[in-house]
Order: C-alpha cells, then structure tokens, then sequence
C-alpha cells in the first residue's frame, strides 16, 4: 500500500511541474512578442507623424507703400473738350439686279416667218419678158449681165432698176453664186411699213449664206408684221434651215432703225453670228453649229411665209437701201459687184414684178430695193 500511494504522489508531482513549465513558457513567449511588438510601433509612429504633420508657413510681411507727395493745384483745370468731326455714314454697296438675259425665242408656228428658201428661182434676160413657171431650188442660174461703167437713173434721179439675173415669188436683192463663200455682211434702214387693214402681212431684210441652190441656209436680220388693224411688229432674228427663225428679243428694234450684220465661218461648221442696230447701239452675237454648202451669198428683201411654206400678204414700205455689203468669195474679200451677184426681182402670183432692185451704186456695194 504504500508503494502504490507512493507512485501515485510521484505521477502527480510530475504532471504539476510539467504544467508549471508550460505556463512558465507561454508567460515568456507573451511577454516576448508584446515586448516586439511595442517597439517596432514606438519606431514607424514618429516617421508617420513627420511626414503627415501640417507644415506650418512663416508669417508673411507685407511692406508698407511708400507715401508719395501730394500735389495740390491751386485751381482745378478745366480741359476744353475736343471737337470731333462728324463721322460720314458711308451707305453699303447695293448689288445690282441682275439683268435677265433675252435668249433668242422660235417664232410661234401661228405667225409668219422669214427665211425660206428661195421659191420658183427662174432665170430672166434683159429682153425676156417674165415667165410664167418657175423652177426649182437646185438650178444653176445664168452669169449676171454685163453693167454699165456709169449707173443709169431715173428721171427722179434714182437709180434705174436692175435687169436680167432672176425672178422669183418670195426674194429680192441680189446674190452671188459663182464661188465658195464663208463671210457675208451688209446694212440696211428698216423700211417703215402699212399694212392692207384686213390680213396680216410682212416683209424680212436680211443677209445670208445659201439656200439659193439647195436647202441649206444661215441668215440674220430684221422683220415686220403688221396686224389687221395696222399694229406693226418689228424685230431681229436669225435662222439655220431648216430649224425655225429665232426671234432675237435682246434687240429692240424700230422701224427706221439703221443695222449691221455680220455671218462668218470661224472654223469648219462654226459660224458666227452678229446683228447690230447701230441707232442704239445694241448687239447680239452668238457662235452656232451649222453644215453649210457655202454655195451662194445673199442680200436679200423678202415676202415671209408660214410655216405650211404659204406666203403672207406683203406689207407696203417705199424702199428698202443696202450699203456695205460684202462677201468672202473663195477667201478673197469682194463686195456685191465683185462677187458677180446677180439681181433677183420678186413677182407675185400673176408674174407681176412686186419688189425691183435698182443697179448696183456706190462702187458696187448698194442698192436700193423699191416696192412696186
């Protein structure tokens, strides 16, 4: 029995100091880490504590301005004000309304037209009387006669009428076949017209290239009509067989008006263009298209038609004069006697003659056209 009482004391003893030890170890391990612990914190605060502590600036010193003398005027001074010139109120620019360009117009298919080709084309000799059929466009007409080296008159002084060349029912003038021909131009007084005070009725002045001898023709010029009650109408105009005449509304045109025009080839088929009525001062000119054969050169006083080819009742003028007139004849410029134009009178349905021209006067270059 007590061996067994003995044993038990020493087991105890035993476990009491193992666990003495334990304690022991865990207190100073304890201590240990606080120990660490406190002084790794005593060592990063006062870093932390420099660096985030506000920064605390050095008072600024704001010198005093330095006093300066006061200067006293006995009398305040008065300025006079100065005179200023009015300021010119300069108005602004108004731009200018633009002007409405008048392109050429086609005569209305109602009214009547210049420009057709030359009508039943018959040649005539001083001696023959005039024929009472005609041929047709496409004829090679007869050499003009022979003139005289003075230009016969009338017994009122006027130049005589012309004879031989043609007759025909639409043209009167003259014109030049024998050639090829690229330039033509002529002036003329629009003649002042009546009418018959029951039917419209007209005339055209113009000049031209062709048509004489085929259907080709480019011309320009002036017209009248004249309405039933005797209103007249006048205006230019220029025309490309076989397309329709083109009234030319930029001109204003007047009976008695004095013209100028102009046809000339500028290159192959282009052709220029250009009427002038020099009592005003206006011009149109305009550059065309055109395949003409060059085979005739015109200046020419004409009874218009309608556009069925009917003629209209020719209106009544006293005469008509051309002056200037002139052509390119296979590149050598001549005037109307030099190009061998020949006379065409202009006969109405009963082969009466209706429009004469007289011979040619002034050197060659004019001729009067008098209505019978």
């Amino acid at each position: 029995m007590k061996t067994i009482s003995q044993k038990l004391l020493a087991i105890w003893l035993r476990y009491g100091l193992h666990l003495t030890v334990h304690k022991i170890t865990e207190l100073v391990l304890g201590v240990v880490i606080f120990s660490t612990t406190v002084t790794a914190v005593l060592t990063v605060l006062p870093a932390h504590h420099k660096v985030h502590s506000p920064q605390i600036a050095a008072p600024l010193i704001t010198p005093k301005p330095a006093t300066k003398p006061v200067v006293r005027h006995p009398t305040p001074q008065v300025i006079a004000p100065v005179s200023q010139p009015p300021v010119a109120i300069i108005p602004k620019p108004v731009p200018p309304t633009p002007t409405l360009v008048k392109e050429p117009q086609a005569v209305p298919v109602s009214e009547p037209s210049p420009g057709a080709s030359i009508k039943k084309l018959v040649p005539a000799t001083p001696t023959e009387p005039i024929p009472t059929t005609g041929t047709s466009p496409g004829t090679t007409p007869p050499a003009p006669s022979s003139s005289s080296a003075t230009t016969p008159t009338t017994s009122t002084g006027q130049p005589a009428s012309a004879s031989g060349g043609y007759y025909s029912t639409n043209w009167a003038g003259y014109a030049a076949t024998t050639g090829k021909f690229t330039t033509v131009s002529g002036s003329w007084t629009v003649p002042k017209v009546t009418g018959n005070n029951s039917t419209t009725s007209g005339d055209a002045t113009w000049v031209g290239i062709g048509g004489l001898s085929g259907t080709d023709l480019i011309q320009t010029g002036t017209f009248n009509t004249v309405a039933p009650d005797g209103t007249v109408s006048t205006f230019a105009f220029y025309e490309l067989l076989p397309a329709s005449s083109l009234e030319i509304r930029s001109l204003a045109v007047h009976s008695g008006d004095s013209m100028l025009a102009n046809i000339s080839e500028q290159s192959n088929n282009q052709w220029s263009i250009s009427i002038t009525d020099t009592t005003t001062g206006q011009n149109y000119t305009t550059i065309v298209a055109y395949n003409s054969a060059h085979s005739s050169a015109e200046w020419i006083e004409e009874d218009p038609s309608y556009q069925d080819g009917s003629l209209v009742p020719l209106d009544t003028f006293d005469h008509v004069t051309f002056s200037t007139g002139d052509t390119t004849m296979n590149g050598s410029l001549n005037n109307i006697s030099a190009s061998k134009a020949s006379p065409i009178r202009l006969v109405d349905a009963n082969n009466k003659p209706v429009i004469t021209p007289s011979v040619l006067i002034n050197s060659g270059n004019s001729y009067w056209a008098t209505h019978n």
